[in-house]
């Protein structure tokens, strides 16, 4: 039985000018197999963005911050409630920028926050919980 499925995926921020792409097929009885790798290169401007790693964090995490603008990125934790628990300027430049911040761990207790950064007059965010 061949089954041919089309798949659509609209990525609307981009900081890479590649972006590599494959697709975990699944079985009803577990099994799974991976698609090939599709490379996709784009074109035009980057974007800015923010994201963080690791998603789950208990001590440390690395902020990335991609700019198409030189400038300085106002840089703060917020947790559920909406208090600050960490604040810093950070010069940024054009590309891939990575803002360390360690010590959380007194900071953090168990549940879902937000990374908020003000870049070049546009507010970026994204989340990540601590398993603390």
């Amino acid at each position: 039985n061949l089954a041919v499925n089309f798949y659509q995926f609209t990525l609307t921020s981009y900081t890479q000018p590649l972006y590599y792409f494959r697709l975990k097929h699944v079985d009803a009885d577990g099994r799974f197999k991976y698609s090939g790798v599709v490379v996709i290169r784009m074109n035009g401007n980057l974007t800015k963005a923010v994201f963080v790693t690791p998603n789950l964090v208990t001590d440390n995490i690395q902020i990335r911050i991609s700019s198409d603008v030189n400038g300085t990125a106002d840089v703060q934790l917020i947790t559920a409630i909406g208090q600050v628990i960490y604040q810093v300027k950070q010069q940024v430049y054009k590309g891939d920028n990575i803002l360390p911040v360690h010590n959380l761990a007194a900071k953090l207790s168990k549940g879902t926050y937000m990374v908020r950064v003000l870049l070049d007059g546009k507010l970026l965010t994204t989340k990540f919980i601590s398993q603390k």
